[in-house]
């Protein structure tokens, strides 16, 4: 494999084991897409991968051509530490292979072409073999926030558009020359931007709508931005949707996020392993960057600040939340 060089102006790398002898090839996969691409792990339901990928990288834009044999990469939360200033648009070439991210999923047929966000996990592969192009494009250079690229990931793109941005993909890929970076981006944003946000059905059941609005909220608790309409963006539904089905099962939006942050940092002021952090990393986790006002509100619920909750060294059980509990804003 050509190595890639820390972040220069242009770089080229590849990885070709269709003729490889090794018993497994995974691991090489796994450590050779988290060079060219962004941190994350692949498996293969025989532990072999063969295949060809090559990038190509031009003033902060990679393009990635892979094909391969049945495997799955998968960025876990821990990953997205590494590599999240990243937005990913993947055009499929052949084969089919799917692409879960935000509790949706969407096999990609060949010409379609999705985004998903390298800051959020997410899960990409295929039981058979595959092909597909990628553009990795810096989120600045992108303008488009997160929850922006989150209520259109993991769906086909629609626009006008599309036609030019996948010639732009594959003669960036074949290397005959990229777009400058902001025409390029220019041209993916407003892709991104003409295709409607992913809904829900309309007769999607409240238990539904508030079960996967639950897994948005864990796996975002660390976003100081989630709120109400983050919210219903993510899970598809529009804010008074998400308000009635909450109103319903939970209760105020608001407040069930603020007891989930709360919980989230009960865990971590009691767990060995985050010991010796401080109040105000522990705030930050959770989403409550203020440290101040994080402990107006854990001693709200608890009756104790945070540093003497941990002082005592026991949980103290949580105070028991209902629909008729106070809604305070974040």
């Amino acid at each position: 494999m050509t190595d890639v060089e820390a972040d220069p102006a242009t770089a080229f790398a590849e990885l070709d084991t269709r003729r490889s002898s090794l018993a497994s090839t995974t691991d090489m996969w796994t450590e050779a897409c988290s060079r060219m691409l962004v941190p994350l792990t692949i498996t293969g339901p025989q532990k072999v991968v063969h295949g060809h990928v090559t990038m190509r990288q031009h003033d902060g834009i990679r393009a990635c051509t892979l094909q391969g044999t049945a495997h799955v990469a998968s960025r876990s939360e821990q990953d997205t530490v590494g590599g999240s200033d990243y937005i990913k648009l993947c055009l499929g070439l052949g084969g089919h292979m799917a692409l879960r991210q935000h509790d949706r999923t969407h096999a990609l047929s060949r010409g379609d072409v999705v985004v998903y966000d390298t800051a959020d996990p997410y899960d990409a592969g295929s039981a058979l073999p595959f092909g597909i192009l990628l553009l990795l494009i810096p989120r600045s250079a992108l303008g488009l926030s997160r929850d922006q690229i989150a209520m259109k990931a993991a769906q086909p793109l629609q626009s006008d558009a599309l036609p030019q941005l996948r010639e732009a993909m594959l003669t960036s890929a074949r290397g005959d020359g990229f777009l400058a970076t902001g025409v390029l981006a220019d041209i993916a944003a407003r892709v991104v931007r003409d295709t409607p946000a992913f809904r829900l059905p309309a007769r999607t059941d409240h238990d539904r709508i508030v079960a996967a609005a639950q897994r948005h909220v864990e796996a975002r608790l660390a976003d100081p931005t989630l709120d109400a309409a983050a919210l219903a963006a993510l899970t598809g539904v529009s804010r008074r949707r998400l308000y009635e089905a909450f109103a319903a099962e939970l209760g105020p939006v608001a407040t069930y996020v603020r007891e989930r942050r709360i919980a989230r940092a009960r865990d971590l002021l009691l767990d060995p392993e985050h010991v010796g952090e401080s109040i105000a990393h522990i705030a930050a986790a959770v989403g409550l960057p203020d440290p101040t006002h994080f402990s107006r509100v854990f001693h709200r619920t608890h009756g104790l600040s945070p540093r003497a909750y941990r002082a005592r060294g026991v949980a103290e059980p949580s105070v028991p939340w209902s629909p008729r509990t106070e809604g305070r804003t974040l």
